[in-house]
């Protein structure tokens, strides 16, 4: 055998063993990315169940909160009476005062911001007119008759001729 038929059977092996393990990590790859797959999709099922699972849970909220509305309507009225319940409805009535103390509070603290808004509003109000009148005072006297800016001392008005001042 000639050295160059030895080589090429050398590379050829070398191919033939560099194929197979390139074919083996690509097998494997798919194997991986499978497998990821089936993950993610079991992932989206458990999600699709778990938001099942919630809404079931609120549809279970809103019926008790439904019966609870109905018993504390029935011990209002007096059409139940339980001395078990009775503490409820004490609670509940207890509760409801204080959230319309809280309400009353809040109507103050409101109308204290209006007030606060008023005041705010005036004092912009009376820097203005101050203002005005500060410029009118260095503007000097206006004319009575057309309302032109007249010069300090000026007898006459230079846009109509009307008398300044007696």
């Amino acid at each position: 055998m000639s050295f160059l038929d030895r080589v090429t059977k050398v590379v050829k092996e070398g191919v033939g063993k560099a194929s197979e393990a390139v074919s083996e990590v690509v097998g494997e790859a798919k194997e991986d990315l499978e497998r990821m797959s089936r993950i993610r999709a079991i992932r989206g099922e458990i999600r699709d169940l778990e938001k099942e699972i919630e809404g079931i849970e609120q549809q279970i909220q809103a019926v008790k909160v439904e019966l609870g509305e109905k018993a504390l309507g029935l011990l209002k009225s007096g059409g139940l009476e339980h001395a078990d319940l009775q503490g409820f409805l004490e609670r509940v009535e207890e509760l409801e005062q204080q959230i319309a103390a809280h309400r009353e509070v809040i109507a103050e603290k409101e109308a204290a911001i209006e007030q606060i808004k008023a005041e705010e509003e005036a004092e912009k109000a009376a820097k203005e007119a101050e203002k005005a009148e500060k410029a009118q005072a260095a503007a000097g006297p206006t004319c009575p008759g057309c309302g032109a800016s007249v010069p300090k001392g000026a007898a006459f008005c230079p846009q109509c001729g009307a008398k300044i001042g007696a």
